[in-house]
């Protein structure tokens, strides 16, 4: 009841307008030191590895220059590759993220396979509260890390905002990842006490949690292998094989069809190419046959023609 009351003032009054611009700057160029890429300065006890190994996230504290924050550390089966897939795509926030409502990079620098730089315009919708925030975010492939602040040169609804994800290969697991995730955020006094807790606290366990999720269907989809050993080389020959024959092609050309599930439809000459190809191939099938049945019904004549000659010098004798 005592949560109530507040909540149904909440609803009762108007939400803050958005102080957010892309023409003034941000009050200050940082209050709250940024995160260093790299690996998390924490090591896990025996009870955090069963925790994860039981599918569920670990909460911590990282130390650093900046003290101790909290860190959540999650292990998802899917490859890092997959991960980086949607933890970068800022542009599909909007339709990945819980009470994101609008999500555009404005700004991109960076080559590939080097240090990349992302700027993006952010909208939040918590409770009744309107949050619009624009954030600069660095990739840095060689250290498995992403790390953002708040774009200083312009006003956001947030006092201020750093942030980091690190995702590297499972220590342990084929093809699985551990995910770590930080955030450290102020927001200005008229903002809520629940947007507070929603956009700090429980942002740190609802972001693994949702990269988690499409994380791993994601590796059902393209069939990535989890399994290790004798067994998982033979099962990923007998695939390969079965796809040959069916015209769906091995190895590579397989992850790139299931990489294109969402792709749209491919062309009309396409499609009529790979339908002769794979008409070509079962009309060699056919062919073989054939003349293997030929062979044997030569091989049976000549047989019986053998025989009855055979049969004829007996009587004669």
């Amino acid at each position: 009841m005592a949560l109530l009351v507040p909540l149904l003032l909440l609803l009762l009054l108007p939400p803050p307008a958005l102080s957010g611009s892309a023409s003034s700057p941000h009050p200050h160029s940082g209050l709250i030191p940024p995160f260093a890429p790299g690996p998390p300065a924490v090591s896990l006890p025996p009870a955090a590895e069963r925790l994860l190994s039981a599918g569920k996230p670990y909460a911590t504290q990282s130390q650093g220059e900046a003290g101790g924050r909290g860190l959540v550390v999650q292990d998802v089966a899917a490859p890092p590759e997959i991960i980086w897939e949607h933890v970068a795509d800022f542009d599909s926030y909007e339709r990945m993220v819980p009470r994101t409502t609008l999500s555009r990079n404005y700004r991109t620098e960076g080559k590939v396979g080097g240090v990349q730089m992302m700027w993006t315009e952010m909208k939040f919708s918590v409770v009744v509260s309107k949050i619009q925030c624009f954030f600069k975010h660095t990739y840095y492939p060689s250290k498995n890390s992403l790390i953002w602040t708040l774009d200083y040169s312009r006003s956001s609804d947030m006092v201020d905002s750093v942030g980091y994800w690190h995702v590297a290969p499972h220590p342990s697991k084929r093809n699985h990842s551990r995910v770590s995730y930080s955030v450290d955020v102020r927001l200005f006094d008229w903002v809520p006490a629940v947007v507070v807790d929603v956009l700090s606290k429980r942002a740190l366990t609802d972001a693994t949690g949702w990269v988690k999720k499409l994380s791993e269907k994601k590796a059902l989809e393209r069939g990535v292998e989890f399994g290790g050993g004798e067994a998982a080389v033979k099962r990923g020959l007998l695939r390969r094989v079965w796809g040959l024959l069916l015209g769906r092609g091995g190895g590579a050309e397989e992850g790139a069809g299931a990489k294109d599930a969402e792709a749209p439809p491919a062309e009309p000459a396409r499609e009529a190419a790979s339908s002769a190809a794979l008409a070509y191939r079962w009309a060699c099938v056919l062919l073989i046959g054939a003349l293997a049945a030929g062979n044997l019904v030569l091989f049976a004549e000549s047989r019986f023609k053998h025989g009855g000659k055979e049969e004829g010098k007996r009587k004669v004798a």
